[in-house]
């Protein structure tokens, strides 16, 4: 079962099954035996929406890599040499490599 909001189709629920007025949600596998309560349609769209949150997110988190490059180095440098590291350790090295630690 799922619920979702989405500007061009409103608040909905997807994925439940109705026997007799009750509603049963769907588990892993049996779904794939049982009727969907939504088009193929629908199933597409929610697709291609699912794919853009996915590669919106790629991006942001590729340019956040990119842009924190010396900081993950100083990160990987530091667990190359100490293996572990406590969290005083991570703020003196995000701190040297001029990233505030939170």
């Amino acid at each position: 079962m799922g619920w979702g909001m989405h500007l061009a189709t409103g608040q909905h629920v997807l994925g439940e099954r109705r026997n007799g007025g009750l509603l049963i949600p769907s588990f892993l596998g049996k779904e794939l035996a049982e009727e969907k309560d939504y088009s193929e349609h629908t199933a597409r769209f929610i697709d291609e929406e699912i794919k853009k949150i996915a590669v919106g997110m790629e991006a942001k988190v590729q340019e956040a890599l990119n842009h924190n490059i010396p900081v993950l180095d100083a990160l990987a440098a530091a667990l190359l040499a100490h293996e572990t590291l406590s969290r005083k350790q991570i703020d003196e090295v995000l701190e040297k490599a001029g990233m505030a630690a939170n």
